[in-house]
């Protein structure tokens, strides 16, 4: 499994923040949107040009996850101590990244097209954490209605009610 390592000053929860920062100063860029639709058309079913819920939303990220992401490590050395959080548009120009990026890729995207979503983080072991993704299906959710974990290490997109000790916050 991919993961987050905790270095000094970078602990998961403040990565986590940083993404949930990142994702949500990105979705509110109105010239953003044409870019998180364009990236997102790819990925959808053939079902997603019927009907207005957005019933569509987790297959195509479910799909971007299991067949379009690369995951690539942070760079290697002390100059390079501690998370980046890539930027939304660095990381489809890259198309590969760690799970931070890709959470910040996806809830950005989301966001931006009406979806509810959140970043979360687990411990993994002593010194590491892994950062997850998660949204709602669909654009007219009630708000009631189940969060899906999307992460490239899933086969299907998993109810975040099945998973304990996951420290969410919504972006």
């Amino acid at each position: 499994m991919p993961t987050t390592k905790t270095q000094t000053g970078q602990e998961p929860q403040k990565v986590r923040n940083t993404a949930v920062q990142m994702a949500r100063k990105w979705a509110k860029r109105p010239q953003f949107r044409p870019v998180a639709l364009a990236f997102l058309a790819p990925w959808a079913p053939d079902s997603a040009t019927t009907g207005e819920d957005g019933g569509w939303i987790l297959e195509a990220a479910q799909n971007y996850a299991l067949n379009g992401w690369r995951f690539v490590r942070e760079p290697a050395g002390e100059e390079f101590a501690g998370e980046v959080v890539l930027s939304p548009c660095i990381t489809i120009q890259l198309n590969a990244g760690d799970c931070d990026d890709f959470a910040t890729l996806l809830a950005s995207v989301l966001k931006s097209i009406g979806v509810r979503c959140c970043i979360g983080w687990m411990s993994t072991g002593p010194a590491s954490a892994h950062i997850l993704f998660c949204c709602q299906n669909g654009w007219y959710s009630d708000p009631e209605s189940p969060f899906y974990i999307v992460d490239p290490n899933l086969k299907n997109p998993v109810n975040t009610s099945s998973v304990k000790g996951i420290h969410w916050a919504e972006v």
